[in-house]
Parts: structure tokens; C-alpha cells; sequence
């Protein structure tokens, strides 16, 4: 079999584990909605309400001072700061169970695709992806109860499809920086691009992100750089990808060796199973990868059959 049970200890810390990422997934979320401040600024007519940028761009003028927009700013205020105290009573508690995380031995994944998966999370660049390919199997197993074993498991890259309809404007997504190896770097400043494969990123571990997007229906299309500039990384066609694009999302919170967590968003397991399936049998893949392909696709299609894995197609 290509997995095994988790010990019911483990598999409680797991769920606890959990439950406490989506709290903090939760505030996070809500101090994101208080991204701007409320300023004073004195005028010649007397003092002007401002909404303002974190970079300090005057965002709105809502005009002269008064009793209705002293009560607004005065409730923001209260509100921001109930939404910080409890982003950080939960940043609080996910430390501690980082520790507990690695004293029950639970988290599977390496250090770094967490930390890169993290950043790209905070950033708002998962917005536009789905993780895709062998790293997908972390969040079926997780969900699953379960374990898989190395062979089904073997991979040193993280693969991730772009799933929006438009190309991303990169500038306005992520502020401070210029291209995505840029953003890569906040998890390992030693990201550069694969020049031998513009669609990749890898660090000096030799650890690999490789971005994808759809097939077109023309063979050949002018590939585009993802943020707009030259030096930065170029997404390749996936085959059959467009079956991705109409695959419900599975969402689920994964655990590395050192106990931190992340969201893993991916695929529907039917699809990936079908997908899997479907590149085990290409005679132009490595023989290699056929196997690992046919492994995959068999243990999700038990786990399926077993109802540990629901698919929602």
C-alpha cells in the first residue's frame, strides 16, 4: 500500500494544529481590511479627513472636519486594534503549536516550499495559482489521515499553475518589488532564475519552483514574463492543463519538519487522480515519472473509494 494510518495521537495534534492556522488565517485576514490609516491634515479651510496608504498616498478626501467623521475614525480605530490584538494572540498560539508540532513529530513537508507557499500567501500572489503536481499529495494525505510513502512522495520542486483569466499586473499585487524571483527571495534571499528553464526559480539547495500556465490552443505562443520585466521568470504550457481550470479548489493546512504551517490550494483529487492517470501512460515521459504518475493516481483513487478524500465533482 502507498500509505499508511497516522497514529491517533498525531492525527489529534494534526487537527488541532489546524484549527488553530485557520484562526490565524482568519485575523490575518481581517487586519488585511485595516490596511489604510485616517489622518488629519490641516488646510487652509480648516482640517481635512485623509484616507491614506501604508506608502502614504492620500487615497480619499472625505472633507472638513466633523462630528460624523470623528465617530468614524474613532470606530476604525477601536476596530483595527481589536483586529491586531487578536492577529496577534493568534500568531501567539501558532508559535506554541509549531513547538508541539515538532515535539509529536507530525509535519511532512521541507522547510523551504512552506516558507515560499507563506510568503506567496502574504504577498496575495496564491490569489492567482494553485499548487499542482506532487506537492498536492501533502494536502490529500493531510486530509486523508494518512501517510504516503517516499517512492510515491520523490520530488525536489513545487509546481505552480496560474489560474486567472488575465495576466496579473504584477506592480499592483505586490508593492516594493519588481519581479516574482524578488518575492522568492523574502523565503531565500539565494533565488535566482533557472536560466537553462526560464519557467523555474531555484535556490542554492537546489530546491526548484516551477510556474505553468494553460495550454493554447495554438502550439506555439509568445511566452511572457510574469511581473513584465525582462530577468524574471517565464511560465511554460502545461499539457492538458485546462482541466485544471475547471477543477473545484481543495483547500488544506499542511505542516513542515519544524512544526510551521501553511494552506496548500489545489486541485479536486478526481482530477489530479485523472490527470495523474492520463500522464503514466505518455510514452514520452521519463519511465521514472510514468511510475511515480501511476503510483499517485492509485493512491488517491483509494483513498477516494475509501471516503477519506471527498471530491466535490
Amino acid at each position: 500500500m502507498a500509505y499508511r494510518e497516522r497514529e491517533a495521537e498525531a492525527a489529534a495534534q494534526i487537527i488541532e494544529a489546524q484549527q488553530v492556522f485557520a484562526e490565524y488565517q482568519r485575523a490575518e485576514e481581517a487586519v488585511r481590511a485595516f490596511g489604510f490609516d485616517f489622518v488629519w491634515e490641516a488646510r487652509t479651510d480648516g482640517e481635512h479627513l485623509h484616507k491614506v496608504a501604508v506608502d502614504g498616498e492620500v487615497l480619499k478626501d472625505f472633507g472638513l472636519r466633523n462630528a460624523k467623521l470623528e465617530s468614524i475614525v474613532r470606530s476604525y480605530a477601536e476596530k483595527k486594534a481589536a483586529a491586531l490584538k487578536a492577529h496577534d494572540h493568534w500568531a501567539q498560539e501558532c508559535q506554541h503549536m509549531q513547538k508541539r508540532n515538532v515535539a509529536r513529530q507530525v509535519g511532512r513537508l521541507l522547510v523551504m516550499p512552506v516558507k515560499v507557499l507563506d510568503v506567496l500567501w502574504r504577498r496575495g500572489i496564491m490569489d492567482y495559482y494553485t499548487v499542482i503536481g506532487t506537492y498536492a499529495m501533502y494536502a490529500y494525505e493531510a486530509a486523508a489521515g494518512v501517510v504516503f510513502d517516499e517512492t510515491t512522495m520523490a520530488t525536489n520542486d513545487v509546481d505552480l499553475f496560474y489560474t486567472a483569466n488575465k495576466q496579473m499586473k504584477f506592480a499592483q499585487v505586490v508593492s516594493g518589488h519588481r519581479s516574482m524571483v524578488e518575492v522568492l527571495r523574502e523565503a531565500d534571499p539565494t533565488f535566482d532564475r533557472n536560466e537553462d528553464q526560464r519557467e523555474s526559480a531555484m535556490n542554492s539547495q537546489g530546491f526548484s519552483i516551477d510556474f505553468l500556465r494553460r495550454e493554447e490552443a495554438e502550439k506555439f505562443t509568445e511566452a511572457f514574463s510574469i511581473s513584465g520585466t525582462e530577468g524574471d521568470i517565464y511560465p511554460v504550457q502545461a499539457k492538458r492543463s485546462n482541466k485544471f481550470l475547471g477543477s473545484p479548489s481543495f483547500e488544506q493546512v499542511v505542516i513542515a519538519v519544524d512544526g510551521s504551517m501553511t494552506m496548500i490550494r489545489t486541485i479536486d483529487p478526481r482530477t489530479f487522480m485523472e490527470f495523474k492517470e492520463w500522464m503514466s501512460n505518455q510514452k514520452d515521459r521519463e519511465a521514472l515519472k510514468r511510475n511515480r504518475d501511476k503510483l499517485q493516481s492509485s493512491a488517491v483513487k483509494q483513498l477516494l473509494a475509501e471516503g477519506r478524500l471527498i471530491s466535490r465533482l
